[in-house]
């Protein structure tokens, strides 16, 4: 259905709580049980591939994210360990797993809001496969690479969570599918509305984004995103893009 799956947005709100309490939105149980129901047919039949809630009948592997994992394990010649931030009941990992797993399994870890956790722990985990609700619970803190694709945006708080995050010297971070407003100086806030569904959402600009991984990173790659169509909204255009980052070890204190 085409209705369910228009986006349209609502702002520039004050405030992440003030967007919150207009929004009807990621905690709903509903769309949790449809998460799954699409994750286990999309796990268990190569036709089908779970974005987002939804069940697509095409093929939606991130290739970026893929060719860096395939490299970064030809580099270290081991399976990887991978932090996947909000990635909802693992379907990333069901799409690639086939694929990065060949020859070393690599160790996945999602995270991700409370009942996503308490649901992928029951009925999805396995011994590569874990569900968490903070990236300290980790216990090997050595960490490969850390995935953000399409979840930055829906944090509270994302810039305190990837200081937090970059604290643990990932190696790698691939930021994927973030909102990025050109001619602008903040980051803003705004209701994003699809279907019967809305929820608050940033919208990025590059400077804030780089500031924060100026020092201990090197920008190596930045893309477009694979999914998402460009759009206006106010005469102002927001592009959704992408971004890999490499720790610069030299400067790690």
């Amino acid at each position: 259905n085409l209705s369910q799956r228009v986006i349209n947005f609502i702002g520039p709100i004050n405030n992440w709580k003030i967007a919150l309490e207009n929004s009807k939105g990621y905690d709903s149980n509903i769309i949790l049980k449809n998460v799954l129901k699409n994750t286990l047919i999309a796990k268990n039949n190569l036709y089908f591939f779970e974005r987002d809630g939804f069940l697509l009948k095409k093929n939606s592997i991130s290739y970026n994210q893929l060719h860096l994992i395939m490299n970064i394990i030809n580099i270290k010649n081991r399976g990887l360990n991978i932090v996947d931030f909000g990635g909802a009941l693992a379907s990333n990992y069901f799409k690639m797993k086939d694929i990065i797993d060949q020859k070393y399994k690599n160790k996945w870890h999602v995270i991700e809001q409370k009942n996503f956790v308490d649901l992928g722990n029951k009925t999805l985990k396995t011994k590569y496969l874990n569900f968490y609700n903070s990236i300290n619970n980790i216990k090997n803190k050595k960490i490969d690479l850390i995935i953000f694709s399409g979840a930055l945006q829906y944090l509270e708080n994302p810039t305190e969570i990837l200081k937090e995050v970059l604290k643990f010297n990932p190696e790698f971070v691939i930021i994927d599918r973030l909102p990025i407003m050109n001619k602008h100086s903040k980051n803003e806030i705004y209701i994003q509305k699809k279907g019967k569904y809305s929820y608050p959402v940033w919208h990025f600009t590059k400077k804030n984004l780089q500031l924060l991984f100026k020092y201990k990173y090197k920008l190596i790659e930045n893309f477009s995103s694979e999914f998402d169509k460009d759009f206006y909204f106010r005469n102002k255009k927001i592009k959704f893009c992408g971004y890999i980052y490499k720790l610069n070890k030299d400067k790690i204190c």
